[in-house]
């Protein structure tokens, strides 16, 4: 996981990666570039996976929103605000930036 500081924003936005970071903190510029097989799904307005940060390890989990079919590719929002995610999801695992146990 790469969290990047506001400072660097200007800079990364003017690259490829620019288009593929994730909030990391909910009112702030500070955004991150997940490594592994979070930097591989690929976005959706309508996406079968969601994400949750867990700031204090410097982590993020990927969790399915529904079933997906074997084969399927996996999708997710990168720039959910809180609002934007399902009800269901914040009363289960509360907002992006709130740690899970």
């Amino acid at each position: 996981m790469l969290v990047l500081d506001g400072k660097y924003r200007a800079v990364f936005g003017r690259t490829v990666i620019g288009a593929y970071h994730f909030t990391w903190l909910q009112e702030s510029q500070v955004v991150a570039l997940p490594l592994g097989f979070g930097c591989i799904y690929n976005h959706s307005w309508a996406p079968n996976a969601d994400w949750v940060n867990r700031i204090p390890e410097n982590m993020m989990d990927f969790v399915a929103v529904r079933d997906i079919r074997a084969g399927e590719e996996i999708c997710t929002h990168y720039k959910y605000a809180d609002d934007a995610r399902p009800g269901w999801y914040r009363e289960a695992v509360g907002p992006p930036s709130t740690p899970r146990p």
